[in-house]
């Protein structure tokens, strides 16, 4: 909460000073960083980067992800070829950062509620990630790109709905799984 605080205070973001043990801050924190990681994803997209190993441990308490280095532009490396292959209009490498992210999500949601943190509904928190990546997706970026807008929020929808609301379990793609085994 101190870096939300700090956050806050330096860009005049507009929420009250959250405080641990209050219902109502803990609530600010997991809407706030939902919408960081939605705008995060949308900024890596617009810039037709993927991160590969877009974890838990890649992302701070504070929503900023870290460890950027192994980000590169999609076009960069003929090598991983099957990381930029289209799956319903969208690179295998983004569905797996989209992937990696809601279990990052997921995590911090079972570790608050282990922690008798006040927690909003999944289906919420959900929206609020949706919203932020559709809201900072850049069309002329993603036209540049050679992705569609339609195609994103389908699969970040899909993909966070499956993991975070329905609990289903997404293989990981660097171990031999298949987009098709998801069944989305």
């Amino acid at each position: 909460f101190d870096i939300f605080n700090q956050d806050n205070q330096d860009k005049n973001l507009g929420f009250p000073e959250l405080v641990f043990g209050d219902p109502e801050s803990e609530k600010i924190y997991f809407e706030t960083f939902f919408k960081r990681m939605g705008k995060n994803l949308a900024v890596f997209q617009n810039l037709g980067y993927i991160g590969w190993s877009l974890h838990s441990a890649n992302t701070t308490l504070a929503a900023e992800i870290v460890d950027i280095g192994p980000y590169q532009p999609w076009t960069i490396d003929k090598d991983e070829e099957e990381f930029v292959k289209l799956y319903d209009g969208v690179r295998r490498g983004v569905w797996k950062d989209l992937r990696d992210v809601a279990y990052g999500l997921k995590f911090l949601i079972e570790a608050g509620e282990r922690n008798n943190i006040t927690v909003p509904d999944s289906k919420t928190l959900v929206q609020d990630f949706i919203h932020e990546f559709s809201g900072n997706l850049k069309d002329e970026s993603l036209k540049d790109e050679k992705v569609s807008r339609a195609d994103l929020e389908s699969t970040c929808r899909k993909i966070l709905q499956a993991v975070l609301v329905e609990g289903q379990k997404l293989s990981a793609l660097k171990h031999g799984a298949d987009i098709s085994d998801w069944n989305l």
